[in-house]
């Protein structure tokens, strides 16, 4: 149990180190994968912080140790994504495509080696390769030398600029050694490979994957593919991961701290009295929800992404407090949903929040709901979701709101996650990006001075000296 829980945690920190210093997440964000890199980043945290907690509690057994193994599986496959997403990282540095990579202190010849390392790497960990070494018919030894290609293969991803940029070095002819030696192992994990021998016979030097002299074969980047690998990753790693915590908590209920506790509570009262550099789409979401395209539906759940810290929550209290919002909806709820999504919890939070009607009937509290929003538009706020655990309990959740039998009404849900927001939401979502720079300076102004007048630039750099 201890050699299985060290080395599931050892595997999370490995999974965690390409998104470490941030240089992944800024690449992430020039291909729309920003936000699928976080949510997988967050979630690889949460992990680690379940997994720090079991190894302080006396927790065996064959279905934990399972448990463990799955997590450990889920993170490994993490981490040959990350690294995957890392190496295009640095092929675009390295091509001039971005200039959010790493580079070599020495630059010239290390870049390149770099460059072949990663590639190496992530060939290494295509699919096409096991499954071409599991399904091929292979002569005797051929396993042997697959591991070794596949220990060496960094030096056959070296183009042929390499040799060229080493000059007199005396490493040269070891390295052109290295790579004789390891193209035809390498050649035969790849089916793309065309040539029969190591060796061009027009100019002695080894090609692979059909790639001209001089280049280093480019893996296809799929962003599409990406993204749903890490929507089924962070899947697989949030369902494991509940269990374990559920396991954790009914050993010791009471020293075993829930997770989800460390989330902040938010509430309808916004403490910023006046939003910067959102007015245009504040106000653009109230006029549809009372005079525009959302008030001839029965139920419309509008999705609102973006990063902590973008200004979701501060967006929807404005909108909460909104006083043409406060006339057009007869209920308006209120929920922090947090970490842990816990149907019957919510459920009775919303039963809470509306009034009881005259001649109501007990039951459930899914009865109980129906009754006291028949014929009432109502407005729902599910702020802050980070998972879904079972995708029924979404549908189990709106049965009841959908009897209210009054059209135009919504429910807002705030996210950082895009996959949550497209399994919840009936439009499209509104993604929050950062303000523009007046805005911003309207803001930090604002913090910095309150209410008092700023008089001119030299004020500014003294009362930001002083502070």
């Amino acid at each position: 149990m201890d050699a299985l829980l060290s080395a599931a945690q050892w595997v999370v920190s490995q999974a965690l180190a390409p998104v470490a210093d941030g240089m992944l997440q800024a690449w992430g964000d020039t291909k729309n994968l920003g936000l699928n890199i976080e949510a997988l980043r967050m979630e690889l945290l949460l992990v680690k912080a379940t997994l720090e907690t079991a190894s302080h509690k006396q927790v065996d057994g064959p279905a934990m140790q399972e448990l463990l193994g799955k997590l450990r599986d889920s993170a490994l496959s993490a981490e040959d994504l990350l690294d995957e997403l890392d190496y295009f990282r640095i092929h675009d540095k390295l091509n001039g495509t971005s200039d959010a990579a790493d580079q070599h202190a020495k630059g010239g010849v290390h870049d390149l080696a770099l460059n072949a390392r990663h590639f190496a790497k992530a060939v290494g960990k295509l699919p096409f390769i096991s499954s071409f070494c599991c399904s091929a018919p292979s002569p005797a030894g051929v396993g042997r030398e697959v591991e070794e290609a596949r220990q060496r293969a960094s030096c056959c991803a070296l183009p042929r600029a390499m040799q060229r940029s080493r000059g007199n070095s005396s490493s040269a002819p070891n390295a052109n050694e290295e790579v004789s030696g390891c193209m035809p192992k390498l050649g035969k994990l790849l089916p793309c490979s065309s040539s029969p021998h190591v060796h061009d016979d027009r100019s002695g030097q080894p090609t692979l994957c059909g790639a001209p002299h001089g280049e280093t074969p480019m893996p296809q980047f799929n962003r599409a593919h990406i993204s749903e690998r890490m929507r089924h990753i962070v899947e697989q790693l949030q369902s494991v991961r509940k269990e374990v915590t559920q396991i954790l908590q009914s050993c010791d209920p009471m020293t075993i701290p829930d997770i989800s506790q460390s989330r902040p509570i938010t509430t309808s009262q916004s403490i910023e009295p006046k939003l910067y550099g959102r007015d245009h789409i504040m106000d653009t979401i109230i006029h549809d929800m009372t005079n525009g395209k959302y008030l001839g539906h029965d139920v419309t759940v509008l999705p609102i992404v973006g990063p902590g810290g973008i200004g979701k929550t501060t967006l929807i209290q404005h909108i909460h407090r909104n006083q043409q919002v406060q006339n057009h909806f007869q209920v308006i709820i209120w929920i922090c949903v947090s970490l842990s999504f816990n149907l019957n919890k919510l459920l009775e939070e919303i039963k809470t929040c509306i009034p009881p009607v005259e001649g109501e009937k007990d039951g459930k509290v899914e009865d109980l709901i129906e009754q006291r929003l028949k014929s009432k538009r109502f407005l729902l706020v599910l702020d802050d979701i980070w998972e879904f655990s079972d995708r029924d309990d979404w549908k189990r959740l709106l049965l009841p709101l959908k009897t209210s039998q009054e059209p135009g009404s919504m429910i807002l849900v705030t996210t950082r996650f895009p996959e949550i927001a497209k399994m919840v939401g009936t439009v499209n979502h509104i993604e929050l990006q950062g303000i523009e720079s007046e805005e911003f300076r309207k803001l930090f102004l604002a913090f910095i001075f309150g209410n008092e007048p700023v008089r001119s630039d030299s004020i500014v750099c003294s009362r930001l000296e002083i502070r």
